[in-house]
């Protein structure tokens, strides 16, 4: 009996000391401190933007015009949520307001942006129910596709019509340089004819009208052909191979030639956002400024460091019987262009890294292989502060820093054909090199492009002591815009220049430019106004000109209009 009393006063001892300590947990929990008012309102406003990002990132995703303007309304109310945080900021330091007033207003507050989420959820799911469902329309162009969203075909247009006036035309076409007579056979041929003249291109000009047609298949099959009626601004020289008159195909000094082309047609296999293959002709993978479209672009046209041209000088030192006197060497620039080829594309890391090999003719579109071997190209790309658009110019006024740091190489073995003997051809052995560095910031665009080749010439090419002597060019292009969103408005300017032979005295050229463009809708209409002149280093003695070895300086307004759908 003694024993069971012992067990009872123990038990009930050790519940009496079980209700004390919950009842003191209770009363510790009762006093503990309540999370404080400014940490409440950071919590709200980290969801704030957590709701703004997922609304962001629908941003463009859908036209409809009842979409467009639920997603509008949920962006108000968003905007909204943040005015009422920003005020509890400091409604929750003022010591005069009553904590119970201040809670009951972070609890309504609350509530309104759990709402706000779910509509937003809503809103994703709405959008993502309309692009399954949806087979024809309007998304960045027009397309039709399956209702499981596996085939899609997308049409896309641009025209660019300009209106340019030159200054400084003059050229004395009697001086070597200008434009040749060739008729094989001909005692006179490879030399100049024709008296002074008189050439300009003042007037109006197509610089682009493209269509062009992309389709998808099964998600993992792409094609793309784009068509273009437009002028060959800057292209001035021609594969020996083309399809042109010999007297044309030698001196290239035709400049708005227009013709009905195809500048794009592949096919590509992407399996995988870190390997696709591609084959067609497309654009070669070298330097920045060749990969924006011609319709991202922020000037009226690409810079001298990116175009070919003619340039006309001495070779052969001492003289040969094949490079004697004055002859004629085409300079390519930086930007390869469009050509037939093949290539490995692909990203990493959410496309922070970026990488492209291909093969190609290596002698630009629409033609056959013009020399004994094929083009090696080879770039690597990083966006490690995010990816960035397409754009050339920050019209999207990025609000936080994207940086593109890229550089590629490029080996060829191009073409040449001596002017006195054209029926001499050869080869010469170039290697490519090129680095970039692009920026953008709320509405600020940076873009520097450095270039440099090494063509190795073999025995054709001589020094002043018989040497071999490689063809050194060294190229760069900077340039500056600021788009400011309010007014539409871009201020820009760019210098760019091209030494053809580092080594050779009076052979380069400064390209200066700038321009006030008004963006409309976006890229898709804008109208530009730019004024640009080319600069001779050495203006009595220059190799670098089209139709002339002599040239003053050259300056030119461009008014340009730009529509796209």
């Amino acid at each position: 009996m003694l024993t069971t009393t012992r067990v009872w006063t123990v038990c009930i001892a050790l519940l009496a000391a079980l209700a004390i300590c919950l009842n003191g947990g209770a009363a510790w929990a009762q006093k503990k401190k309540p999370k404080k008012v400014k940490d409440r309102v950071e919590d709200l406003e980290t969801v704030v933007e957590r709701i703004d990002n997922t609304l962001g990132d629908l941003t463009g995703s859908e036209k409809p015009e009842k979409i467009r303007e639920r997603q509008d309304e949920l962006a108000d109310k968003i905007d909204d949520a943040s005015a009422q945080i920003d005020e509890l900021k400091n409604y929750s330091e003022d010591v005069g307001v009553a904590t119970e007033e201040r809670d009951a207003r972070i609890d309504a507050l609350s509530e309104e942006i759990e709402d706000l989420w779910k509509e937003v959820e809503e809103h994703k799911a709405t959008i993502k129910e309309l692009k399954e469902t949806r087979t024809t329309g309007y998304d960045d162009g027009f397309f039709m596709a399956s209702r499981d969203g596996k085939h899609k075909i997308v049409f896309t247009g641009l025209v660019k019509p300009y209106y340019r006036v030159g200054f400084q035309k003059v050229y004395d076409t009697d001086s070597y340089g200008a434009i040749q007579y060739y008729e094989p056979g001909h005692v006179h041929a490879g030399y100049p004819i024709g008296g002074d003249t008189e050439i300009t291109d003042n007037g109006f000009g197509l610089a682009a009208m493209r269509l062009t047609v992309s389709a998808q298949v099964f998600d993992i099959v792409k094609f793309k052909l784009q068509i273009d009626y437009g002028n060959l601004y800057g292209k001035v020289s021609y594969p020996a191979n083309a399809d042109v008159d010999g007297d044309t195909q030698y001196n290239s000094v035709e400049i708005d030639t227009y013709s009905l082309r195809a500048v794009v047609a592949y096919g590509e296999l992407a399996p995988m956002r870190e390997i696709n293959v591609r084959a067609g002709q497309f654009k070669v993978p070298f330097d920045k400024e060749s990969a924006f479209g011609t319709r991202d672009l922020t000037f009226t046209s690409r810079s001298l460091m990116n175009r070919s041209y003619p340039r006309w000088g001495e070779f052969g030192i001492p003289p040969s019987s094949v490079t004697w006197g004055w002859d004629y060497e085409t300079v390519r620039g930086a930007g390869f262009g469009y050509d037939r080829g093949m290539m490995i594309h692909g990203a990493f890391a959410e496309n922070v890294f970026k990488y492209n090999v291909g093969v190609f003719n290596g002698n630009g579109p629409n033609v056959g292989n013009d020399n004994r071997d094929i083009m090696v190209v080879a770039r690597v790309e990083t966006q490690f502060l995010g990816e960035m658009t397409s754009e050339m110019s920050d019209i999207d006024s990025a609000k936080s820093p994207l940086i593109s740091i890229g550089a590629a190489f490029a080996y060829d073995l191009p073409l040449h054909r001596d002017l006195i003997q054209p029926e001499f051809v050869y080869n010469s052995q170039d290697v490519n090199f090129t680095a970039d560095i692009h920026f953008k910031w709320y509405g600020v665009s940076l873009l520097t492009n450095m270039f440099f080749r090494n063509s190795d010439h073999g025995a054709v090419l001589l020094d002043e002591f018989g040497q071999e002597r490689p063809i050194k060019t060294f190229g760069y292009t900077g340039q500056l815009a600021y788009f400011n969103l309010a007014s539409g408005l871009e201020p820009a300017f760019r210098y760019s220049m091209m030494d053809a032979d580092i080594d050779r005295q009076g052979d380069h050229v400064h390209e200066i430019a700038a321009a006030l463009n008004y963006y409309i809708v976006g890229n898709n209409l804008k109208i530009q106004v730019e004024w640009s002149g080319m600069f001779a280093a050495e203006k009595d003695h220059s190799y670098m000109m089209p139709w002339n070895a002599w040239f003053e300086d050259q300056h030119q307004i461009t008014v340009m209009a730009q529509a796209a759908f």
